[in-house]
């Protein structure tokens, strides 16, 4: 069985592709689409019948396989019907118990507990698949947040890690949320908390990011993605770097001789499709301006091209040579352009000692190798 916000881009799903086809997937029994803790729970109770999983909604389920020859198999696949979402005030808390002594759990929170506050984003990133896969932007209700976070206190756990796509989709919420947190008596360092938080207007005002701070916000995973104005309006993020800049300059402010700072995961975009040289550079320099500010830069990514966007690219009439994610070429970089970004940006990075990750590095120098025709898992470039 599998689940989860990549089955949307399977057939009937909100983005399909012709590359996740059903029967692709014959050696699946279960496909799960959509919130997916009551089609579980109904699924586990269920005795398997057909009968009784035609009345499981949200469960795509194979009825039958027939094998062609020992390489080809034809599935029959049943869709059942959409399942509605699932409200987020009635779901029980998660229970961790089983994964305490975990590797992977310990080396991913330590001794910090999962959260989640909202489903989904109600901004429409043009690089981004979550509001395309979860349509609906939703908060849980502030008291059964509390209440789930007080039961963690209870056990003496006090830091959580936000799992939300954005942490500040609705400021007046959050808010909220701190000043209920402070009324709890878990203010000034009690508790301490980080997720995604969206650069945008209302982290402007000072005293907004000092009550972020004093109800206990630790981590801020932040996508500037560019210090490009017009990169930014192209990809629908926060467009004003005058406020970019008021926003780090506000941290800055609230870190000086702070024994709790707010340490900014910054996310960075190399090579977005109208990236240009210039645009590039004024990444490069906001970094290098602001670097006491950034605490690790979390993802340095390379741009990878989704059909989406592609078809926007295309209908704006852009030019484009596109091969796949990858491999493209417009008027303002290639992949060789972009490898060579990616190259000088780390080269600052480690000038300033800023930790950071490169991703999809590997991907751009395997599909050099080919146009080579070189093997892509040698170590010649």
């Amino acid at each position: 069985m599998i689940g989860g916000n990549g089955i949307q881009m399977m057939k009937n799903g909100f983005a399909p592709t012709k590359t996740y086809d059903y029967d692709y997937y014959h050696w699946l029994d279960f496909i799960v689409r959509g919130d997916g803790e009551n089609t579980l729970t109904e699924l586990l109770k269920s005795d398997l019948t057909p009968e009784s999983l035609m009345k499981i909604q949200g469960l795509i389920w194979k009825e039958d396989t027939q094998v062609i020859n020992k390489d080809i198999k034809k599935v029959r696949w049943i869709e059942n019907y959409k399942r509605d979402n699932t409200g987020m005030d009635i779901l029980p808390y998660p229970d961790y118990s089983d994964l305490k002594n975990n590797f992977y759990y310990k080396k991913s929170y330590g001794d910090s507990t999962p959260l989640i506050l909202s489903r989904g984003c109600p901004y429409r990133c043009t690089f981004c698949s979550v509001p395309t896969f979860v349509p609906l932007f939703r908060y849980r209700p502030l008291e059964n947040v509390i209440e789930e976070m007080d039961h963690w206190v209870k056990q003496n756990k006090r830091g959580f890690f936000c799992h939300d796509s954005i942490v500040n989709g609705d400021p007046v919420w959050l808010k909220n949320f701190c000043e209920t947190i402070i009324e709890m008596g878990w203010g000034d360092g009690f508790v301490k908390w980080g997720g995604n938080f969206r650069l945008q207007k209302p982290m402007r005002d000072l005293e907004t990011l000092r009550l972020y701070n004093k109800a206990g916000a630790e981590w801020m995973i932040s996508g500037l993605e560019s210090a490009s104005e017009p990169v930014l309006r192209h990809m629908k993020k926060y467009g004003s770097m005058r406020g970019t800049r008021e926003i780090f300059e506000n941290i800055r402010e609230i870190n000086k001789n702070n024994k709790r700072p707010i340490k900014i995961m910054l996310q960075l975009i190399i090579g977005y499709l109208n990236e240009s040289e210039e645009d590039f550079q004024k990444t490069m320099d906001f970094v290098e301006e602001f670097h006491d500010v950034i605490h690790e830069v979390l993802t340095c990514s390379l741009f990878l091209l989704w059909p989406p966007l592609l078809k926007q690219w295309e209908d704006e009439g852009n030019w484009i040579d596109f091969t796949d994610g990858v491999v493209w070429t417009t008027e303002y970089s290639d992949v060789t352009t972009r490898l060579k970004r990616a190259e000088r940006i780390e080269e600052l990075f480690i000038q300033l000692k800023i930790p950071y990750n490169i991703y999809h590095r590997t991907s751009y120098e395997e599909s050099q190798k080919l146009s080579k025709g070189l093997d892509p898992l040698s170590k010649d470039v």
